[in-house]
């Protein structure tokens, strides 16, 4: 068995180290043809720059964030950049990276961590019940507890693969004038009133306020997670490496339909979303609930000790989905919030590899 994590959740030490100097300094990075984006950037106040990746400078098979991340932290440490930001026009992609307030080392943000850093602004600026939010059902749970906490609407939705643009046009048909946004968890992300170079301009602008208060994202994401929840979530795809193990992997999630208790001798269950046959089962009341069969092979398992692990196969890979919550009270107490959610999605991850 072969496990990659496509998703890695960086390790933050947050202190209270005053920013005097508000002015940013950017690094854009994607392809060469994004270089005339780079340029609408300009804003006569922070500073800019582009770094153009080529083929060779991109790992085709990485997730986003380190293709076009991870080839220029060395640059932007060299040219003393505060904001590392990867463009993808083409696809509407963002990819997000912060220096450290008290250290030249740079955090890479996920896709989740980007979501709830955007939704916030976006949710800040919107009117009561007049903001619509559409997401992957893989990206975190956090992002609808911000978007029901604040009194408006979210749909969680199975997006395959290409088809992010298909899925928000159906959403958006069937609205007035509300605000739509949308998060996948392949780093696309929406906002129905701007463009691509609107929403990159929303993540300076949120940089910009925060180290005006002598902090950056990265504490404005621990306030997150003080208000609404400390997620965390990792990814592990297992590589098919022959028909047979393929057959087990797939024989092992109509186990969890048929006869989840078999499960449940590995880890407690609370609930079971079978998005295949379109039927959610709470294992601690029999409650049953049915909703729009889409067909896709996917199965979602809750436990009440607040993790849940999504089954979603392809036709060469095993995707699992490791979602944790936990509580931070302060600042202070992330760090050690941080390693203890490490530690808890370790067990699950060992758990999931006894199974398969």
């Amino acid at each position: 068995m072969q496990n990659t994590t496509l998703e890695v959740q960086a390790n933050m030490e947050v202190e209270e180290t005053e920013i005097r100097d508000t002015t940013l300094r950017i690094l854009i990075t994607g392809p060469e043809s994004s270089r005339s984006f780079a340029e609408k950037l300009k804003d006569g106040v922070n500073e800019f720059e582009f770094f153009p990746l080529d083929d060779e400078s991109r790992d085709e098979d990485a997730p986003f964030i380190f293709k076009y991340l991870k080839p220029a932290i060395d640059l932007a440490k060299e040219g003393n950049f505060n904001v590392i930001i990867g463009v993808d026009e083409l696809q509407q992609k963002i990819g997000l990276a912060i220096k450290k307030a008290d250290s030249d080392s740079f955090t890479i943000m996920n896709a989740h961590q980007v979501a709830a850093i955007l939704l916030s602004g976006w949710l800040a600026a919107a009117e009561k019940g007049k903001l619509v939010c559409l997401k992957s059902i893989h990206v975190s749970d956090m992002i609808e507890q911000m978007v029901m906490l604040s009194k408006n609407e979210c749909h969680n939705l199975v997006i395959p693969i290409g088809k992010f643009r298909d899925e928000i046009k159906k959403v958006q048909s069937d609205l007035n004038d509300e605000v739509l946004v949308a998060f996948n968890v392949d780093q696309e992300v929406f906002h129905s009133e701007k463009d691509l170079e609107e929403i990159v301009k929303s993540l300076i602008l949120l940089e910009t306020s925060q180290r005006e208060k002598g902090e950056t994202l990265l504490e404005l994401l621990v306030d997150l997670y003080s208000e609404y929840g400390f997620y965390k979530e990792k990814t592990i795809s297992v590589d098919y490496y022959s028909a047979s193990q393929k057959a087990h992997l797939l024989a092992i999630m109509d186990i969890g339909r048929k006869t989840p208790k078999i499960l449940e001798e590995r880890f407690p269950i609370s609930r079971i979303i079978d998005y295949l046959k379109g039927k959610s089962v709470n294992l601690l009341t029999q409650k049953k609930h049915e909703f729009t069969n889409n067909t896709a092979n996917i199965l979602r398992i809750e436990s009440p000790n607040n993790f849940t692990i999504t089954f979603s196969p392809t036709d060469n890979k095993m995707y699992n989905y490791v979602s944790m919550k936990g509580n931070i009270s302060s600042k202070a107490r992330y760090a050690d919030e941080d390693k203890h959610l490490d530690k808890e999605i370790l067990r699950v991850i060992q758990m999931i590899n006894k199974i398969i």
